[in-house]
């Protein structure tokens, strides 16, 4: 019997009869516990993954994401824009930072999708001068102030 409730599966009894002489029953499987997935937890696996190339092209950088995700049993779609879609709900803007023009264009990018998913995550790969840093948090800020469904990741 399973018991459902706010889309959590909780397995209250279970009974596995083995049939003697069956080679492929191998017994019960262990129960993988479901976590619920929404835009905060998606930002907390984000702020552990890491890529070590500060020049990575943005098709290096999507590659890398999705199979980080994957590695968390998470759903992810590519796409064009947003460079991601993880879960079918949260979509990922993905480029790689060599000069200010590109915190622009993802700042661009970032806006339409919002209007388009009423949420999105920008990462902002091989921002690598503290002072940059701090300039592109403050520009996103002044766009997004305090918009819950909207996050900037640097790495």
């Amino acid at each position: 019997m399973y018991e459902v409730a706010s889309k959590r599966v909780n397995i209250v009894d279970c009974e596995v009869d083995v049939i003697e002489g069956s080679a492929h029953l191998k017994g019960p499987r262990p129960c993988k516990e479901l976590t619920k997935t929404n835009q905060a937890a998606i930002i907390r696996h984000l702020s552990k993954w890491e890529f070590s190339d500060p020049k990575a092209t943005r098709k290096e950088l999507v590659e890398s994401l999705c199979a980080f995700f994957k590695s968390k049993g998470m759903e992810v779609e590519r796409s064009c824009i947003p460079s991601i879609i993880v879960e079918r709900r949260y979509p990922i803007e993905v480029l790689s930072y060599s000069e200010e023009r590109d915190f622009y264009e993802l700042l661009g990018r970032m806006l339409w999708i919002h209007e388009q998913y009423d949420s999105v995550i920008g990462v902002l790969s091989g921002v690598m001068n503290p002072e940059v840093a701090e300039e592109i948090q403050n520009s996103y800020q002044d766009v997004f102030m305090d918009d819950e469904d909207v996050a900037l990741m640097l790495s």
